[in-house]
């Protein structure tokens, strides 16, 4: 800090930054893990709305995910060998992600790989049974501009000769969803907004279709997830918290062939579990807490749920 507003030092900023920002933190975590260990409570944060208003030389930055719409896409590599997908993911982490993270309207994106291992343990038909890859991205207002960058970036890559077309690569789904709800859990120590940003070790995944995505017992269903099933999982070791997506229209780019339009907005629904612990174990939990609840009124049809890992660079390669 070079220097404070008129007439303020910066002895009096660090009071301020002391008092609205290392206190809470230090206190959150002191009586997080209490609570933690006791399973039970929660932490109401009460702070000076001056904190939104600037001053002279001091400006305020407030933010939060904020996002409208998010991109989800499930890849396989048909009849793929270890130098396949290593070529594949030192693209999509070295080049294509970097280059989308860096676009003013791409709030976040993250990735994460289904090995093999983790198929015993996944739900599947046979349009999503091969899935390898999944990666999502969320959009910042105004969206029209994020999203009109975002695919000029894609036919820009292609035409610098780093699209690249994989022969092996088959999407099994690029679409975009709308963010419904976010849920923390009180060990994450975050609000859901930033849950997107914070590491995890992998998510338990779940799409789900429904031929009545607007019916009474689609809704039922929902209402039980939102106040019974996840309320449940938050308690889980392991999980660190949980977003819900409903379907919006599937990606239009000229570089892609068409996908099945047979899809309406609200016919899909995905549910992200992010994992603290590692994801085959977390997600054993998950499943056995779900059967021990009443009630589940068991709609819509399971396209897939399964565990996936997060990707580490260079290691996983």
């Amino acid at each position: 800090m070079t220097g404070g507003s008129e007439g303020v030092g910066a002895a009096a900023f660090q009071r301020v930054i002391d008092l609205n920002i290392t206190a809470p933190l230090a206190l959150t975590h002191r009586f997080g893990r209490l609570m933690r260990e006791r399973r039970r409570g929660r932490i109401l944060l009460v702070g000076s709305l001056s904190s939104h208003y600037g001053a002279v030389r001091q400006s305020i930055l407030g933010g939060d995910m904020q996002s409208q719409l998010a991109f989800f896409s499930f890849i396989t590599l048909v009849d793929a060998g270890p130098a396949e997908h290593e070529a594949y993911n030192r693209w999509h982490q070295l080049d294509h992600r970097p280059e989308n993270l860096a676009l003013p309207g791409v709030l976040w994106g993250d990735r994460w790989a289904r090995p093999v291992e983790y198929r015993d343990a996944s739900t599947a038909v046979a349009k999503h049974e091969g899935t390898d890859y999944i990666a999502m991205y969320w959009f910042g207002e105004p969206l029209d501009a994020a999203l009109r960058a975002w695919n000029l970036l894609a036919t820009d890559s292609f035409q610098w000769g780093r699209g690249p077309v994989f022969p092996f690569v088959r999407r099994n789904l690029l679409s975009f969803f709308r963010p419904v709800k976010g849920y923390a859990a009180p060990s994450a120590l975050v609000s859901p907004d930033v849950l997107p940003y914070r590491p995890n070790r992998g998510l338990q995944v779940t799409l789900t279709r429904h031929a009545e995505p607007f019916g009474a017992e689609t809704e039922a269903q929902y209402r039980w997830e939102d106040r019974t099933l996840i309320p449940a999982l938050l308690d889980l070791d392991g999980v660190a918290g949980v977003w819900t997506f409903s379907f919006s229209h599937h990606q239009e780019n000229p570089l892609i062939p068409a996908a099945d339009t047979s899809d309406t907005p609200g016919s899909l629904r995905l549910q992200l579990i992010y994992l603290d612990e590692e994801p085959l174990a977390t997600t054993t939990q998950i499943e056995k807490r779900r059967g021990e609840l009443d009630s589940d009124p068991g709609v819509g049809e399971t396209l897939l749920s399964t565990p996936l890992r997060t990707i580490i660079p260079w290691r996983d390669w």
